[in-house]
């Protein structure tokens, strides 16, 4: 799901927000039919929507993947967007990509936990 969200992340920054936008709705609804499939044909009841949410995912991480590598042209996605190689695992680009990475960490970070604690203050209030 990592993975899944900063792709989307990384082609909503670069311009193209349509794409991630598209592929979620049409995941979303094939979502609902597995997850009704699952819990009812299937019988594994409680089971099955985590199960579906895996599927979810993964189906999105595909489909990104596919239209980033064989259908997006802008020279700058095919430039960012790899599979990873020997190279990828070079420790000398380490300090390079901490510099950049943590700071993001930080800032993800924080975006998380203000979301938390607006839903802990939410919660205190009466209805």
């Amino acid at each position: 799901m990592v993975m899944n969200m900063l792709e989307k992340q990384m082609i909503n920054c670069m311009g193209h927000q349509n794409a991630p936008m598209i592929i979620s709705i049409v995941t979303s609804v094939i979502h609902v039919g597995i997850c009704y499939v699952m819990s009812y044909n299937l019988g594994l009841g409680i089971k099955a929507p985590p199960i579906a949410s895996a599927i979810f995912c993964f189906n999105q991480f595909i489909i990104l993947h596919v239209y980033i590598k064989y259908f997006l042209k802008d020279e700058k996605v095919q430039q960012a967007w790899f599979l990873p190689t020997k190279s990828t695992f070079n420790i000398s680009g380490l300090t390079e990509f901490l510099k950049i990475g943590l700071p993001s960490i930080g800032v993800l970070c924080l975006d998380w936990w203000s979301f938390e604690i607006m839903m802990v203050f939410a919660s205190g209030l009466s209805v």
